[in-house]
């Protein structure tokens, strides 16, 4: 899931994006040896922050979800 984005200034053809990612917390589903992963990410341009955003990420045993799915 993707929460509270914000866009600060256009991103145009030619610019070099630099993503970054940093995990704020991880927590374990009762039910299964899943979690949700809570992460903040941000795109820059030349070292300025042109959006960001707070996202929620499954984070599941990959043998587990291939047999089910």
């Amino acid at each position: 899931g993707i929460r509270s984005a914000q866009f600060f200034k256009p991103i145009f053809p030619g610019d070099k994006i630099e993503l970054n990612a940093q995990v704020l917390g991880m927590y374990p589903l009762k039910e299964n040896k899943n979690k949700i992963a809570h992460i903040k990410a941000w795109a820059s341009v030349k070292g300025e922050i042109r959006a960001e955003c707070r996202l929620l990420m499954a984070i599941v045993d990959k043998e587990e979800f291939e047999e089910k799915f």
